[in-house]
């Protein structure tokens, strides 16, 4: 998924392949996060905007997928939003957030050659009641490709865990 390719490759073999007993304050921030969402889906429901909600792109060619947020399409275009809840709203993204989002937009992007993919995230501080967007992320092919690159390694040392 795209959180693992965003993250550490060893952490995320190993959450694969060595998988413990989740932590309770880890299933509350996970359950933080669907909070987050359903708020996004509860303002957007009646709006007039084309979106879709948790929407699973795969690479064409490799076993990589994601599941993007929400996807809000338009005729020429489709903007790709991550969703993330957080104590404190930065002052800029967290580069795993802009690995994150790129690695979803190549993917999409590989779905829909003909349309331009952009993208956005949006931070959430439910305890605030604070939200901030980070927008204006474009596709950007050099970044996806390392991107690739960073999943292949993770899917070989999972297929192969105990080489180093």
């Amino acid at each position: 998924g795209s959180s693992d390719v965003a993250g550490c490759p060893r952490k995320a073999v190993l959450s694969k392949t060595e998988p413990g007993d989740v932590e309770f304050a880890t299933l509350i921030r996970f359950a933080r996060g669907l909070l987050a969402e359903q708020l996004i889906l509860v303002a957007i429901k009646d709006s007039s905007y084309k979106w879709e909600y948790q929407k699973e792109v795969a690479h064409r060619e490799r076993p990589f997928k994601a599941h993007i947020d929400f996807v809000f399409k338009g005729s020429n275009a489709l903007m790709v939003m991550e969703v993330k809840t957080v104590s404190t709203i930065p002052s800029s993204p967290y580069e795993s957030w802009i690995e994150q989002i790129h690695y979803q937009m190549g993917l999409l992007q590989e779905e829909n050659p003909k349309k331009k993919v952009r993208g956005c995230v949006l931070a959430l501080d439910l305890n605030e009641g604070a939200i901030k967007p980070f927008p204006d992320f474009e596709y950007d092919s050099m970044l996806y490709e390392g991107l690739l690159q960073k999943a292949s390694h993770i899917w070989q040392c999972m297929q192969h865990p105990d080489v180093s």
